[in-house]
Parts: structure tokens; sequence; C-alpha cells
């Protein structure tokens, strides 16, 4: 019986020296400190940069003028204003315009088209203007000139 004993001893004090040994590796492995990923830089560099271009386009909205918005919707169709809306990211009057020259395209058979294309090269052009306009007020600047100067001066 003593052998059975310390036999029974001996396995038990082994599983509990086991149990010990993976406790204070477990222990070990909470204790140290995770290595610095690179990810909290990247997420921090990533959202520094969407923000900055979120400015220049901010920048590029305040420098449409609308003179010239009109002629190339006038000349161009849809050509012109979808620069525009992919360089600023106002898709709304591209849209907007779209929308109404696929309208009026009926009527453009009446009059071959000078008169039919001014509503929506005109909607288009009032829409962008207004959100020109306002870019500007939130901006600080005056003129489209002034955009231009912020812009380029910028260097980004």
């Amino acid at each position: 019986m003593t052998t059975e004993t310390t036999t029974t001893e001996t396995t038990e004090l082994e599983a509990l020296k086991a149990e010990l040994a993976s406790l204070k590796e477990a222990k070990e492995v909470q204790e140290t400190p995770a290595p610095e990923t690179k990810t909290d830089n990247n997420v921090s560099e990533t959202l520094e940069y969407m923000a900055k271009v979120q400015d220049v386009k901010d920048i590029q909205t305040a420098r449409v003028r609308g003179w010239g918005y009109f002629v190339g919707a006038y000349f161009t169709g849809p050509i012109w204003p979808a620069v525009i809306a992919n360089r600023t990211g106002e898709w709304t009057p591209f849209w907007v315009g779209l929308g109404l020259g696929v309208v009026s395209l009926p009527f453009a058979f009446m009059d071959l088209g000078i008169i039919s294309s001014v509503p929506a090269a005109g909607v288009g052009t009032a829409m962008m203007a207004s959100k020109s306009k306002d870019k500007r007020r939130q901006l600080g600047i005056v003129s489209p000139e002034q955009a231009d100067v912020k812009l380029f001066s910028r260097g980004f």
C-alpha cells in the first residue's frame, strides 16, 4: 500500500508541477508587454491623410468658377461637369444636370439643342456655384483666385 500511495502521490505531484509550470508561463505571457504595432501609427497616418484630402477637396470646390462650369457644361454636355465632380467630390450638380439633360433631350430635335441644353447646364451650374460659395465662406476665401493661391501654396 505504501508503494501505491507513493506512486499516486508522485503522479499527483508531477501533475501539480506541470500545472504550476503552465500557470507560470501563462502569467509571463500576460505580464510581457505586447510589442508596439504599426497599426496604431498607420491608423493615425491614414486619418491625417484623409483630413488633408478632404481639405484639398474643399479648396477644389472653392476654386470652381460658375462661368467656366456653365461654358463647359453647355459645350461638352456631361463631360466637363464629371471632371469637376471628380475633382471636388460634389456629385449632386452633375447628376441633376445630367438628369435634366436626359429629360430635355426630346426637345433638342426642335431647336438642334441650342436652347434646350441651357436648362441642364444652368441648373448644374447654379448648384455647383452654391456649393462653391458655401466652401469659400467656410474657408474664409473671397474669390476663386484666392482658393487657387491657397491650394498651390500648400504644396500638397
